[in-house]
């Protein structure tokens, strides 16, 4: 698993070479990726709360990505390389995310042939398509893969703290791509079902799901 997160870093470098900066192309241009690299140089250099933005932030959808990218020019400068190797990372890491997740469940050799396809996927079409890009794919796709692994892990397990992170990630995702909203309303449900089954200690995890769910959106969005 760590050979394909690795891979995915290797391509990112031979692709990117020689590692020109695209952020002055990019600005200049009308695309979303552009929204979202000007939304994150106000955050860098004029605060958190986007005062570029008169009224309620509607576009691009990816609130939440405004301010990954943010951080990435924070921490590496106003540079769209480390931003694109950092996707390509996290693009490795979220396919080990849902194999971990779901292997206890395969055969070996199913797991093994889902690993593979999982990862030619990954590189025929996101990697290709998104990865180097801003674009808030890149970031929920992580989040998600996250979330589906301490969701089943946590509540096959009863492990509250998987439980809470998982809780804490699919609040994340839906500010990164609110259109997943419905998946999180239907989540509720197949958690409530699930909870009356286990008396006592369940209704007390979904209640701290929800609340933690329900405190990231809130906590986030007004930021």
């Amino acid at each position: 698993m760590l050979l394909i997160i690795f891979t995915f870093g290797l391509l990112s470098l031979f692709r990117l070479y020689p590692f020109e900066n695209s952020l002055n192309a990019l600005l200049n241009s009308n695309d979303d990726w552009a929204s979202y690299a000007k939304y994150a140089l106000d955050i860098k250099h004029n605060g958190i709360v986007l005062p570029s933005v008169i009224g309620n932030y509607i576009s691009p959808a990816g609130f939440l990505y405004n301010y990954f990218v943010a951080l990435c020019f924070t921490i590496f400068g106003e540079n769209t390389v480390p931003v694109f190797i950092i996707q390509n990372i996290m693009l490795g890491f979220s396919i080990g995310f849902i194999y971990w997740g779901f292997r206890d469940k395969m055969k070996p050799l199913t797991g093994l042939a889902f690993l593979f396809s999982s990862s030619i996927f990954a590189f025929v079409d996101v990697s290709i398509h998104y990865s180097f890009h801003l674009l808030s794919e890149n970031l929920v796709i992580f989040t998600l893969s996250v979330f589906f692994y301490c969701f089943i892990k946590g509540f096959e397990k009863n492990k509250l703290f998987l439980q809470i992170i998982a809780a804490i990630f699919i609040g994340l995702s839906i500010l990164i791509r609110p259109n997943i909203v419905l998946f999180g309303v239907l989540l509720i449900f197949i958690i409530t079902f699930y909870s009356l089954k286990q008396k006592k200690t369940g209704i007390k995890n979904l209640f701290i799901f929800v609340i933690f769910s329900f405190a990231c959106l809130t906590g986030n969005a007004s930021c």
